[in-house]
Parts: C-alpha cells; sequence; structure tokens
C-alpha cells in the first residue's frame, strides 16, 4: 500500500483536487454568489493553463516533492520527529500546526517584500474571484513555496538542517532563516518608502533632465541617498539580535 502511495503521489493529488475543484465549480456555476466582470471561459482557461504549467514545472526540477521526502524520512528514520519517536497522534498535529504557521509567514512576507510581492500579486490581481483563483499563482513564487516546503520537511524529515545544536554550520541555517526574515521584510519596506521619497527631491529631477538613464538615476544616485536611514536601522536590528538571540 505504501509503494502504491509513493509510486502514484502526483496521481493521488491529481484526482484528489480534481475532484474538489470539479465539486465547487459547479456549485459556482449553479449558484455564483456575485456578477462575474470577464467571461469564465477566458479566465478558467487562463488560470488553468497557469496551474498546468506550475504543475508540469514541480516535478520537472525537484527531484522529490514534500510527501515522497516525508515518506522517505520515516523509512529511514531521519529528522527530529522521528528521533525523538513521537506517537502519530502526536507528530502528526505538530507538524500540521508547524507546517501552517510557516505558510502563514511565508505569506505575510510575501506581502511585505516588494520583490516576492510582484510575483505573489499575480495571485490577487484577478479580475473576479472563484476556484480557479486558488491556482492563478506565478510559476517562480510555487516553486520558491516548495523550496520552503521542502526546507521545513527536510528539518523535521531527513534532518538536513537542524532546528537546534551548534554542531556545525548547517545548524545556523533555519535559525538564520528564522531571525532574518521578519527583518528582511522590515528593511524591505523602508527602502522602499525611503526611496519613493528620495526620487522626488529636486536633485533627482535635475538628473533625468540632464538625460541620464533611470537605472543610473536610481542605483547611482537615489538608492545611496535613500539607504541612510536603512543603515540607522540595520544598527538598531543588529544590537537588538546581539541583544536577544540565544546562539
Amino acid at each position: 500500500m505504501l509503494a502504491f502511495i509513493v509510486d502514484s503521489d502526483s496521481l493521488l493529488r491529481l484526482f484528489a483536487f480534481a475532484s474538489v475543484v470539479c465539486l465547487v465549480g459547479i456549485w459556482e456555476i449553479l449558484a455564483p454568489r456575485r456578477p462575474l466582470l470577464m467571461s469564465k471561459r477566458l479566465r478558467w482557461t487562463n488560470n488553468w493553463l497557469i496551474g498546468l504549467l506550475n504543475s508540469i514545472l514541480l516535478p520537472a526540477i525537484f527531484p522529490v516533492l514534500a510527501v515522497g521526502a516525508a515518506i522517505l524520512a520515516r523509512d529511514n528514520n531521519w529528522g527530529l520527529f522521528n528521533t525523538l519517536g513521537l506517537a502519530p497522534i502526536i507528530s502528526i498535529p505538530l507538524f500540521i500546526v508547524l507546517f501552517d504557521l510557516v505558510i502563514y509567514w511565508q505569506h505575510r512576507v510575501y506581502h511585505r517584500v516588494p520583490l516576492l510581492w510582484r510575483l505573489h500579486r499575480m495571485h490577487h490581481c484577478d479580475a473576479d474571484f472563484d476556484v480557479s483563483t486558488g491556482i492563478r499563482f506565478h510559476p517562480l513564487s510555487i516553486i520558491l513555496s516548495m523550496v520552503i516546503k521542502l526546507l521545513l520537511v527536510f528539518s523535521l524529515g531527513l534532518g538536513w538542517f537542524p532546528v537546534s545544536g551548534r554542531s556545525d554550520l548547517l545548524s545556523l541555517v533555519l535559525p538564520a532563516i528564522t531571525l532574518g526574515t521578519g527583518l528582511a521584510a522590515i528593511l524591505s519596506r523602508m527602502v522602499r518608502s525611503s526611496l519613493l521619497e528620495v526620487l522626488g527631491e529636486d536633485f533627482v529631477r535635475t538628473a533625468r533632465a540632464k538625460g541620464v538613464s533611470e537605472g543610473i538615476v536610481v542605483w547611482r544616485h537615489a538608492l545611496r541617498n535613500a539607504l541612510l536611514p536603512v543603515v540607522t536601522l540595520t544598527g538598531l536590528q543588529l544590537g537588538a539580535l546581539l541583544g536577544g538571540a540565544v546562539i
């Protein structure tokens, strides 16, 4: 039975996903909650093709996905949960909570970091809202999300990145990501607001009037001045890290 699940992982996931989508899609057609702004045929064609592309890219890029990695970890007794020997009634709910918490903060970071928001806003810029909106994600966003999921599975299942201890440099990976993700969101917002303010200054308008390219204006002139408050904030964050992080 386990071998069948491993070999048919993608097929089983596709069957479960397609069943739920078909039921919800038929329900929306029969009893729509709101009038549509665009043709459902056009939107569904675009959104489902995007979802199909993502479904093809993931197994083509990653040799093993999250389910296969978790089963592999259990068979070889790898990772934190397997080392502790927790009963399934404890380990499964605990992993679900931790997994959901990580995905929640991933979503928050997608909204906070401008570069990630450029990828994630593809999901939010859908003119209408229905079941197909749930698969409308930029391919790079899906790939990054899978990297985060595999990282979580590896840390709790495969033990590639220890969740505690100080045995080697790999022990610093997860603490660094945990501490750096929240700070990176704050810094990115600070860079954006400061840069927007500097771009309205007289010296920027003068540079543009002289015919200087936009790239040079932003990277050589505006960004240099916009980084002044960012450097100040970085110093405060560094002090907070040294004073509050237990290593």
